[in-house]
């Protein structure tokens, strides 16, 4: 979706349902992301934030990784979407929370892997 929005927008011809469209869409988005992340909070799991300048912060994130991997050959989509959570979770004391809490830390093994699919890359 996001490269074909990337298409339209270098397009010189506009359409009211296709712009419609996109802000739908990252109006959707947005409302995913912020609920999940006053969810967060309200459980005591995520320290408070300023919900809405994160949630754009990783609208326009995930937009640059799927960009990155249209553009970059040797692109790892999947290792660049962990190292995100792997970001927002110690931004969010996500780990810390958890921890104290005796739960599993979310995203831990996803890092893991991740970093294990980065070191076999390298050798």
């Amino acid at each position: 979706m996001v490269k074909i929005m990337l298409d339209y927008s270098g397009s010189r011809v506009r359409n009211r349902g296709i712009d419609l469209a996109i802000r739908e869409f990252y109006e959707l988005e947005r409302m995913i992301l912020a609920a999940n992340i006053r969810s967060g909070i309200s459980e005591g799991v995520f320290r408070p934030t300023d919900v809405e300048r994160l949630a754009a912060l990783i609208s326009v994130h995930l937009d640059g990784v799927i960009v990155a991997s249209s553009i970059r050959a040797k692109f790892d989509m999947d290792a660049a979407i962990g190292d995100i959570k792997e970001l927002l979770i110690r931004y969010l004391g996500a780990g810390e929370t958890a921890a104290r809490r005796g739960r599993p830390v979310a995203g831990k093994r996803k890092s893991k892997a991740v970093e294990r699919k980065k070191e076999t890359k390298r050798a």
